[in-house]
């Protein structure tokens, strides 16, 4: 095994096991990826920044107005037939 490369076995007493630490030439860092240690993902940047989480607040508090429209709109029309008619008329909202 190269001189670079802890292998877990030899981390069982004590400590977290560590599966690669510094590998120090090319061929200890060759023979590593063979071995497929100390193997990462290659970073794919985004093109463009990700609005998918800006997009869904929007919506989210787009419909919590509109819930609030269609509640207030509810209440003044329950409120007409608990008062008897002396209120406002308001029609029934068409999401109840």
């Amino acid at each position: 095994m190269a001189a670079g490369i802890v292998n877990i076995e030899d981390k069982r007493a004590g400590g977290p096991a560590v599966i690669t630490d510094v590998l120090h030439s090319d061929a200890q860092r060759r023979a590593a990826v063979a071995a497929g240690k100390g193997t990462r993902k290659r970073l794919i940047r985004r093109a463009a920044p990700d609005r998918s989480q800006k997009i869904r607040h929007w919506v989210q508090w787009a419909f919590f107005a509109l819930n609030v429209w269609i509640g207030a709109q509810f209440y003044l029309w329950v409120r007409y037939f608990v008062q008897h008619g002396h209120t406002l008329y308001v029609s029934r909202p068409a999401g109840v």
